[in-house]
């Protein structure tokens, strides 16, 4: 594969970035980037079983506290990314349950940071993920830049709005009892608001 021969890749107008919310401000803002354009990918396997106990049950505290460790260690390194220089309040935390499991969510609205600076944030966001290797899907939903990415462990979903930039970090699922559901929210809730 060469510019000659670009294999299963092929060259795209620039111009098909223009009307992207995105892409495009990517493009003004660092006009010596390339943007490639991969075909499209298969379609995502289905999700493995949620961890349980042997027994098949409910996943256990630890594996409940796993999940939440993995969420808050993201959370970790985009905080300092969303608080700039000022200081931040802590996200919110909850669980979010569908077809018998739960997934803990962290999720952050940044008021006052409108669609500009906002999309800025997404692309600092974007390139802080990509060096460690995230799968990254940024683009647009209803017109707004938004950012997906995923380590296989944890969900980002980023977007930026005409009034805030709502970032939003979610665990894999797990079968997880109400007891054990509640007993690590209060553990996250503690940790991040340490964090101030």
């Amino acid at each position: 594969m060469n510019e000659a021969n670009p294999g299963r890749f092929h060259r795209v107008d620039p111009v098909v970035l223009d009307d992207d919310p995105f892409w495009s401000v990517v493009r003004r803002r660092h006009p010596e980037v390339d943007v490639v354009l991969l075909p499209a990918e298969p379609p995502a396997e289905p999700p493995a079983e949620p961890p349980a106990d042997a027994q098949g049950g409910n996943a256990s505290a630890d594996q409940a506290r796993g999940a939440a460790d993995a969420v808050l260690e993201v959370w970790r390194g985009l905080r300092p990314l969303l608080a700039g220089d000022g200081p931040l309040a802590p996200p919110s935390v909850r669980w979010r349950a569908g077809m018998g499991q739960s997934s803990l969510v962290l999720r952050k609205a940044l008021t006052g940071v409108a669609q500009d600076e906002g999309t800025n944030l997404l692309l600092s966001c974007l390139l802080h993920l990509g060096e460690q290797g995230w799968a990254l899907h940024p683009g647009a939903r209803d017109g707004l830049p938004m950012l997906r990415a995923t380590d296989g462990q944890v969900a980002v979903e980023a977007v930026a709005g005409p009034g805030a930039t709502v970032v939003t970090l979610t665990s894999v699922p797990l079968r997880v009892s109400a007891d054990v559901a509640q007993v690590v929210k209060d553990e996250v809730r503690a940790e991040v608001a340490s964090w101030q």
